[in-house]
């Protein structure tokens, strides 16, 4: 029971590790709380909805296109009503604002039940003794492993990687080396939100949509990159504990309890790397 508790976990942590690697990606960047970014995860997933329930749009047609205009919205947002405020709390009283906008207008347009695409296909499982997984698990599982190694390619090894890196660590530095940080943050927004997107379809296909769930899933991948500090690969390795914290708690305990646990687990860790720093510097 523990290991598939474990094992379901896993895949938790894969739907939350997307979603996180796509806000990291953008906080570690530009350091602006992009509030709106849940409700762009989920705008995506309604737009794959409509795609495909109402236009029959083939699904792989539908995931690619989703996944583009994603990653448009946020280098729109970035490009056209952040960048014009100047500071980080205008960005984040706007994205705040942004949220409630479009969050609503999803309730009025779509309703406030769940909305979730499945086929035969979808409910499909891999059968191992007790243990039991849909397929669809595993392919949720087998994207946050590929993201994750697109990202640590693009990081490592690609030009634009190295200069988003170097933003990352500090943005100052990184102008007056000749980085144009400005491009790099409107790269930032469209990578992260495109990764977002991804989270906004599982979503769709695997747990189920509605108004709200964007700010949810928000909520978790804010804890896991602030327990990343800065790192893009602890925020893969905590997002991936989270879920199987989360799956075992429910095993005996209200969810409400898990919960409550990882928010007490990142304030201990804070205080904890907070004080290992000071003594450090000492």
């Amino acid at each position: 029971m523990l290991f598939e508790l474990i094992l379901n976990g896993l895949v938790v942590g894969s739907k939350l590790g997307l979603a996180s690697l796509g806000f990291a990606v953008i906080y570690y960047t530009s350091r602006e709380f992009h509030v709106a970014y849940g409700v762009l995860l989920a705008l995506a997933g309604y737009i794959a909805l409509v795609l495909i329930d109402g236009y029959s749009v083939p699904a792989v047609v539908a995931v690619a296109a989703v996944v583009a205009i994603g990653a448009l919205l946020g280098m729109g947002v970035e490009r056209w009503v952040y960048r014009p405020l100047g500071d980080h709390f205008s960005v984040m009283m706007m994205a705040l604002g942004i949220s409630i906008v479009i969050e609503n207008a999803l309730q009025i347009g779509f309703g406030a039940d769940d909305k979730l695409l499945s086929s035969a296909l979808m409910s499909k499982q891999l059968i191992w003794g007790e243990l039991r997984l849909r397929y669809l698990e595993l392919a949720i599982a087998g994207a946050f492993a590929l993201v994750w190694l697109l990202l640590y390619y693009v990081l490592e090894r690609h030009r634009i990687g190295l200069a988003l890196r170097a933003v990352m660590r500090d943005a100052g530095m990184a102008e007056l080396v000749g980085i144009k940080t400005r491009n790099i943050r409107l790269f930032a927004y469209g990578l992260g939100s495109a990764i977002g997107a991804i989270s906004g379809l599982v979503m769709l296909f695997d747990s189920g949509l509605r108004p709200t769930a964007g700010f949810e899933v928000l909520l978790f991948a804010f804890i896991a990159t602030v327990l990343g500090m800065g790192n893009l690969h602890r925020v893969a390795v905590w997002s991936v504990l989270i879920g199987v914290i989360l799956n075992v708690f429910s095993w005996k305990l209200p969810t409400q309890f898990g919960t409550l646990f990882i928010f007490t687990l990142m304030f201990a860790y804070l205080l904890w790397a907070s004080r290992s720093g000071a003594m450090a510097r000492h």
